[in-house]
């Protein structure tokens, strides 16, 4: 994957992304990459966060529910993640690092659960996300669906800018709609925005969606050599 023309033209436009927006990433934080033992997308999700990780040399801490124990140890082993204890449910808080948040095809309300969290102007510009596409997602769903669901992704949109990704990947839904969102420091003291446009007046509660829990069994031996083809180890 590492030669395949979707991470090099991935890789053009987050160093675009981040010159522009004067960013220097010190970690990366993965969730919903699924279980990459019964997978195949999770396993080329997998390999691009390995290239991602090469790239920036920085920390990376992941989560998924479905994760197995194999799979757990093989991140921590092999890899040399932080595998999370708990589910943060997107729930990070981001202080002083700036971090990019790696969830490909995450629930909306995930990520919608992140821009919450970090809802402060000295916060938000600190969380760089690489997930579906925010405008598509606004094109697609309803307005007041957006607004009493997934608020703050509705919110975002005047102090964002979104770089799409040209999907020239192989297997078309595997990266699908992925784009990079950045919320420039620059473009924030630009719109002399007032007090009442950060204010957080409800946690978010998702009536119609629950997130996903549940943990899976899978025959890991015999999947983890189709990781070897991939070139992840």
């Amino acid at each position: 994957m590492k030669e395949d023309d979707y991470f090099r033209s991935f890789s053009k436009v987050l160093d675009e992304a981040l010159a522009e927006s004067r960013i220097f990433i010190g970690k990366i934080i993965c969730y919903g990459l699924g279980s990459f033992g019964s997978s195949m997308s999770s396993r080329y999700q997998l390999a691009f966060l390995i290239l991602l990780k090469e790239k920036l040399s920085v920390e990376v801490e992941i989560y998924d529910p479905m994760f197995t124990e194999n799979e757990i140890k093989v991140m921590r082993v092999d890899l040399g993640y932080r595998v999370m204890d708990e589910n943060e449910e997107g729930n990070r808080f981001v202080q002083t690092i700036e971090t990019l948040f790696y969830m490909p095809h995450a629930p909306h309300q995930l990520v919608n659960n992140l821009l919450y969290t970090n809802w402060y102007s000295t916060s938000i510009t600190k969380c760089i996300c690489i997930c579906n596409s925010f405008t598509n997602l606004k094109l697609n769903f309803p307005k007041k669906l957006l607004q009493n669901n997934l608020e703050y992704i509705d919110r975002s949109e005047s102090i964002l800018i979104e770089y799409g990704i040209i999907n020239t990947f192989p297997y078309k839904d595997i990266f699908n709609d992925m784009a990079l969102h950045v919320f420039p420091l620059h473009k924030i003291n630009e719109l002399h925005l007032s007090k009442d446009y950060w204010d957080r007046l409800f946690e978010p509660i998702y009536k119609q969606y629950e997130f996903l829990r549940a943990t899976t069994t899978t025959d890991f031996d015999s999947n983890i050599k189709q990781l070897k083809k991939l070139e992840i180890f």
